[in-house]
């Protein structure tokens, strides 16, 4: 049976490992192709072959999200490898933990650069390519949001299936 995703084709920044790669995984269960995007290029590319043995159509690319010559190369090889773009998820993302008295401007600066520039440059390196598309879909993350459109529909589907267990929660009282 296909899946909500069957013939899609996303890309993913920070696709190499952690939540990039998951959703690179859950992405491909549903039958979509995948770009994973990475400032390392070797991790992105052993990622997409252990995804591509697994069964699916994955592909690696090394993407410094920062530099506006790196992203519109790496878009655009994606763009060949997918044979088109329907969809991005901007995950490229990084945080200082720590107390702001010792955080440094530069290190907030590489912040910015990273999780919001990134963003823009990405989505604007992208854009073009499927803005007329009507199945293309858009997600701006930053490292600590939920805006996956496809999984949310999912999640209101099963809660569907089951008002019952809907109607029992909301009948919970609150804590």
């Amino acid at each position: 049976m296909p899946g909500q995703l069957e013939g899609r084709r996303i890309i993913i920044t920070g696709g190499a490992a952690g939540i990039g790669l998951s959703t690179a995984r859950a992405l491909l269960r549903e039958g979509a192709a995948v770009a994973l995007l990475d400032l390392d290029g070797a991790a992105a590319e052993a990622s997409a072959r252990s995804l591509a043995s697994d069964g699916g159509r994955a592909f690696g690319f090394g993407c410094d999200v920062t530099e506006a010559a790196s992203v519109d190369r790496a878009a655009g090889a994606a763009r060949e490898a997918l044979g088109g773009i329907d969809g991005l998820f901007n995950n490229a993302g990084i945080a200082d933990f720590g107390s702001v008295h010792n955080s440094t401007p530069e290190s907030w600066q590489r912040i910015w650069a990273v999780n919001v520039t990134g963003s823009m440059l990405m989505s604007r390196a992208v854009l073009p390519a499927s803005v007329c598309r009507p199945r293309g879909r858009w997600c701006v993350k930053a490292p600590w949001w939920r805006c996956s459109t496809w999984m949310a529909r999912r999640r209101r589907r099963r809660r569907a299936r089951w008002p019952a267990t809907v109607a029992k929660r909301s009948a919970w009282p609150a804590t």
